[in-house]
C-alpha cells in the first residue's frame, strides 16, 4: 500500500515518513519495492525518510512520528542535542533514557533503510540549525563516503558532533544488513573517516548516551584543564589516568584552594 499512498500525494507532498517494514532488509522482493517508492519520490519531487523507521521527534516544531506511546518510551523535553540514528529501537531506548536523566534534545531522527533522506543530509541541515548544539550519531553503513565526510565535516566545524558505528565485523556485519538492509564495509575505514571529519567515535551506548549528557547538561568548554571531585581517592587516580591519557590537563589545585577545602 506504500507506493499507492505515495502517488495519491503527486504534487501536494513535499515529505513522506514511511515507518513501514519489508523494504530492502528483508530481501529482493523487499528491495524492489523499495526501488519502486524511490522512484515514484523522484518523479513527484517528495522526500522520504524511511522506511522501516520511526521518523522524527522534533521538540522545535512538535512534530512527533514515533509510533511508541509516550507511556512506553519517554520524550525528553526541548534541549541542544540532536540525534540521527539509523535505528528506531536505539533512537527510543536513547530518548527514554535521556528523558529520565532530566537531558533535552533538539530534534531525533530515526531514517531507517534511508531509501531517500540519509546521514548526510541530516548533518547538512543540523550545521545551520541554531537550534542544535551538538550532534550524535548511530551508524550501520554510510553508502556515499566522501559526501558523509564532507558533510560531518562542515558540522563538526561548528558544533561537536559524536558518532557510533556498529556492524564492525564478524556476525555484527549480518545482524545490520537483516536490520536496515545495511552493508557494514570495514571498521578501519571508518575510524579514519571520523578522524579527518572530526567526530569524536563512541564505542557503544553507554558512551552515546553520556556524550548526549556531557553536551546537554553543561556549558562547551574552552580548555583542557579538569578538577576532579571523588569521595575516594582510588577512583580519582583511575580518572586521572583516563584525563591524561585524554590529553586533558588534571592538574592540581593552587595553594589557597587546598586550604580551604582542608579548612572545611
Amino acid at each position: 500500500s506504500v507506493p499507492e499512498a505515495l502517488m495519491h500525494g503527486a504534487g501536494g507532498v513535499k515529505g513522506a515518513v514511511v515507518i513501514s517494514g519489508g523494504f530492502s532488509e528483508s530481501g529482493p522482493s523487499g528491495r524492489a519495492l523499495e526501488k519502486e517508492i524511490k522512484e515514484i519520490a523522484r518523479r513527484q519531487g517528495t522526500r522520504i525518510i524511511g522506511p522501516n523507521c520511526m521518523g522524527i521527534y522534533d521538540t522545535v516544531s512538535k512534530v512527533d512520528t514515533f509510533f511508541v506511546p509516550p507511556d512506553r518510551a519517554a520524550r525528553p523535553v526541548r534541549g541542544g542535542v540532536s540525534i540521527i540514528s539509523q535505528s528506531g529501537s536505539f533512537a527510543v531506548t536513547a530518548m527514554d533514557e535521556l528523558a529520565a536523566e532530566g537531558v533535552g534534545v533538539a530534534r531525533v531522527v530515526s531514517y531507517g533503510n534511508k531509501a531517500d533522506v540519509n546521514e548526510s543530509d541530516c548533518l547538512d541541515f543540523l550545521a545551520q540549525d541554531e537550534a542544535t548544539t551538538a550532534v550524535a550519531l548511530y551508524i550501520e553503513a554510510v553508502e556515499d563516503g566522501r559526501r558523509f565526510v564532507e558533510a560531518a565535516a562542515r558540522c563538526a566545524a561548528v558544533k561537536p558532533v559524536m558518532a557510533v558505528k556498529v556492524g564492525r565485523a564478524g556476525p555484527a556485519v549480518a545482524a545490520a544488513r537483516s536490520h536496515t538492509g545495511a552493508m557494514a564495509g570495514r571498521y578501519e575505514v571508518y575510524r579514519a573517516a571520523f578522524r579527518k571529519a572530526g567526530i569524536i567515535e563512541l564505542n557503544g551506548y553507554e558512551e552515546f548516551i553520556s556524550g548526549c549528557k556531557a553536551f546537554g547538561m553543561a556549558a562547551r568548554s574552552t580548555g583542557k584543564r579538569v578538577m576532579i571531585i571523588t569521595d575516594g581517592g582510588g577512583m580519582g587516580v583511575g580518572i586521572a589516568d583516563a584525563c591524561y591519557a585524554l590529553g586533558l590537563d588534571a592538574a592540581p589545585l593552587d595553594k589557597d584552594t587546598a586550604e580551604d577545602l582542608k579548612a572545611a
